[in-house]
């Protein structure tokens, strides 16, 4: 189907780009409809502040998996595993600090933020 390997991988990154449009396309009007206008609003406030979290990984993400890929490369999994586990344990930290952060407060006050929405309580 494709001549070269850079066509093909640039046809796979447009579909990467594609696909999630697409399906945004569908599921959020049917969010929308299930779940009603307010509460979609408030999880689309969530969505942002997680995206802002973000801004908090500094590359640590990508580090892990290149780590990985060299890891698996080389065959090797003993010697340089500390510095995958250092790198793992950073990134969860971030990404699981964040997540706390950005949900503990709709635990803990549920009722508040609920309370009245679109009549669906």
């Amino acid at each position: 189907m494709f001549k070269s390997q850079i066509a093909k991988h640039s046809f796979l990154n447009l579909a990467g780009q594609i696909l999630p449009m697409i399906v945004g396309l569908v599921s959020i009007p049917l969010l929308i409809k299930n779940v009603g206008l307010e509460r979609f609003g408030i999880l689309t406030i969530v969505w942002a502040v997680i995206g802002y979290f973000s801004l908090f990984d500094f590359g640590l993400s990508r580090v892990v998996t290149a780590k990985v890929a060299s890891l698996r490369r080389e065959k090797k999994t003993r010697a340089n595993s500390f510095d995958f586990l250092v790198l793992f344990a950073f990134d969860s930290v971030f990404h699981c600090g964040g997540g706390s952060i950005t949900f503990l407060p709709f635990v803990f006050s549920q009722p508040i933020y609920w309370k009245g929405l679109s009549g669906r309580c």
